[in-house]
């Protein structure tokens, strides 16, 4: 499974979304076997606006044929320790609704989406289920978390997000294996350091069969936490896919050499995908009607090792976190004022709810 998720890192200062959309669209329509994911809708929107009515004819074209598909989709990825209910229900009613109004029920996302906040809620799960999703991906467990998951076989688990709600708040979750980048020594971006393939038999530094045998080592190590024979590979990073066509190369090069590697035939096949498809087919495999771990605890607070834990931010920038929840206020008045007055949405309703969404991110209103 390869796709990309967008989130905000300061020693990235030059990246720019809008070269991702664009370099991604020109390397999906050079072969339909490749797919892609994105994730929040408020990137999409910026660039969407944007373009021409052929672009935006033919990126609905690849929505349509699940070439591209939107996980999450709200209007950002947003936090789930600071914010209120209303908040994140308020920003996920944004962003669905841009996707629908422009993608139509083709965009409408499957798999809920949150990878890199710090920490995770059962108020959040409760809410990813009600909402309608059928499975859930987080990236960021606790380390101490992350050790006993994979010794006692619960990387998938179902979550209840209610003991009220009972199954009704149950979702299927999804712990991924790399966070949400690719494995190690196969990120192709120009980010990175690691080398390309090299399958030209002529070259001196050919190095396919190496790289293939490398790669296996890395889905057998993976698929040992996983009980089922679906397994998701991440290719991605912050900010990758600026240059699209050196991953596309390098991953259709590993495709077709692991799928065809002597050693392996018959044993992995490796295909793009997306994260509705994995659902889909761990649910034909009756993952989800099988005995699974239920997990009814937060996930927080969030440690990323024995000595750092990420639990300054519940208090910290507390202006910010302040202004945030007094324009969500401002926003639900000015909500129910244009209902009583029969006004509709006007532009600076838009502007105000944008904000108010955007600063839900992970990277925001965390300080």
């Amino acid at each position: 499974m390869l796709f990309v998720c967008f989130t905000a890192k300061t020693s990235v200062s030059t990246a720019n979304v809008q070269l991702i959309y664009h370099s991604v669209l020109s390397e999906l329509l050079h072969d339909k076997r490749r797919k892609f994911t994105f994730s929040e809708t408020a990137y999409f929107w910026r660039w969407w606006k944007e373009q021409r009515p052929t672009t935006r004819a033919t990126f609905r074209t690849l929505v349509q044929e699940g070439r591209v598909e939107f996980a999450g989709g709200g209007w950002v990825h947003n936090d789930e320790a600071t914010p209120d209910y209303l908040h994140i229900i308020d920003q996920y009613t944004w962003g669905l609704r841009k996707l629908n109004d422009t993608l139509g029920p083709c965009g409408k996302p499957k798999a809920a989406w949150q990878i890199d906040t710090y920490g995770h809620t059962r108020e959040q799960v409760s809410l990813l289920a009600q909402m309608g999703y059928d499975g859930l991906f987080i990236g960021r467990v606790d380390h101490k978390q992350r050790e006993a998951m994979i010794e006692e076989d619960r990387m998938e688990f179902m979550w209840r997000g209610s003991d009220v709600l009972g199954k009704m708040s149950d979702i299927m979750t999804h712990t991924l294996f790399n966070l949400y980048n690719a494995p190690d020594g196969f990120c192709f971006d120009f980010l990175c350091n690691d080398e390309p393939i090299i399958d030209d038999p002529d070259n001196k530094v050919y190095n396919a069969d190496k790289r293939v045998n490398d790669f296996i080592s890395q889905i057998e190590r993976q698929a040992k936490y996983y009980d089922h024979d679906n397994i998701m590979v991440t290719m991605g990073g912050d900010f990758t896919y600026q240059s699209a066509a050196n991953w596309f190369m390098n991953m259709d090069k590993l495709i077709n050499h692991v799928n065809t590697h002597p050693a392996n035939l018959s044993d992995i096949n490796i295909f793009y995908s997306t994260p509705s498809c994995y659902l889909k087919a761990i649910y034909l495999y009756g993952r989800r009607d099988k005995a699974m771990y239920t997990e009814k605890d937060d996930q927080l607070p969030y440690g990323s090792d024995s000595m750092t834990y990420w639990t300054g931010y519940y208090s910290s920038r507390p202006s910010l976190k302040y202004f945030a929840r007094r324009a969500h206020v401002f926003l639900q008045v000015v909500k129910q004022l244009t209902v009583i007055a029969r006004l509709g949405d006007s532009y600076e309703l838009h502007l105000l709810r944008h904000a108010v969404s955007l600063v839900l991110h992970h990277d925001a209103i965390t300080g």
